[in-house]
């Protein structure tokens, strides 16, 4: 009788140590929310991380919350609203809230919240990057044609890697890069 108590006790035991198991490895709830000023009325907002797919419907003043339910690992998402879309770092537990003035999306894109540092560097170095911003060496394959000999493209694409690396080790000099994120970016 008394090894059957024991077996009984033995076996709730490690029901619970299961199920406390089974709590504990559930990644923290991650939540992306914004306002976007300006927007499209009745438009609604896309995320796509890794092999996920989120969307939901703008508010008439332009806000709008989405869930990321399971989010296990730190991954780099796109946001979409429209023709428009930038990047964003989210990491398990993120509570990110962004905001932009829809016809100056890259302009005025900004992150704030847990996991905000991350996507701000990600939208500042598209912005720079992307646009040809005054004073930066712009992107070689933008301006590549068949005549362009191959020791002239690689020292542009040098130059072009450097400003962008340069770019990140001041960022994150000023800022609190997650060191992952910084591992990635390399």
């Amino acid at each position: 009788m008394k090894a059957l108590l024991t077996g009984r006790w033995l076996a709730c035991g490690l029901l619970a140590l299961n199920s406390l198991a089974a709590f504990a490895s559930t990644p923290p709830a991650t939540t992306l929310s914004g306002h976007l000023a300006h927007a499209p009325a009745a438009d609604s907002v896309h995320l796509a991380y890794g092999a996920h797919r989120a969307a939901t419907v703008l508010s008439p003043t332009g806000d709008f919350t989405l869930a990321l339910p399971g989010l296990a690992a730190p991954v780099q998402a796109t946001f979409s609203q429209g023709d428009q879309h930038t990047f964003l770092w989210l990491s398990p537990g993120d509570r990110q809230h962004l905001t932009l003035d829809f016809p100056k999306f890259d302009e005025t894109l900004r992150y704030s919240g847990r996991g905000a540092e991350a996507s701000n560097y990600l939208a500042r170095a598209r912005y720079r990057f992307s646009f040809e911003a005054p004073g930066q060496v712009s992107n070689p394959s933008a301006h590549a044609t068949p005549m362009t000999l191959p020791t002239a493209y690689r020292q542009a694409q040098d130059a072009y890697r450097r400003q962008r690396q340069a770019f990140l080790t001041a960022y994150a000099h000023a800022h609190s890069l997650p060191s992952g994120f910084q591992l990635a970016r390399q």
